[in-house]
């Protein structure tokens, strides 16, 4: 038998819009989550799942270089017939933020350069 160990903060998901209700954190939300294993995508199988049962709040974080202009991003979002379809929402913007604090949060948060390239 194999252990892996896979902490939870790789499985949680920015709230930019608050709509867990928690805005600017990181978010587990509830749900089943499946481990796939194999020697590549097309060949891997369902290893394992566990569940979720109550959202967990992971890190809270603050805004910052949100977008100053607006625009719309895709988003899957169930139809009246419980199917999945692809659909449009505005973009949360904040305040245009100094460079300083931007360039102080982003060291906070070192990783997320290191593996995203961003900040």
């Amino acid at each position: 038998m194999v252990k892996i160990s896979i902490p939870f903060s790789v499985l949680a998901s920015y709230d930019d819009s608050g709509v867990t209700g928690a805005p600017y954190c990181m978010v587990l939300e509830p749900g089943t989550y499946r481990v796939y294993v194999g020697s590549d995508v097309r060949n891997a199988e369902e290893g394992a799942n566990f569940e979720i049962i109550q959202q967990k709040v992971i890190e809270k974080l603050e805004q910052a270089l949100a977008p100053v202009e607006a625009f719309d991003r895709f988003k899957m979002s169930k139809d009246g017939n419980g199917k999945f379809e692809l659909t449009r929402e505005a973009v949360p913007t904040g305040k245009n933020r100094k460079r300083k604090n931007a360039r102080k949060i982003c060291r906070k948060r070192s990783h997320i350069r290191e593996t995203t390239g961003m900040c």
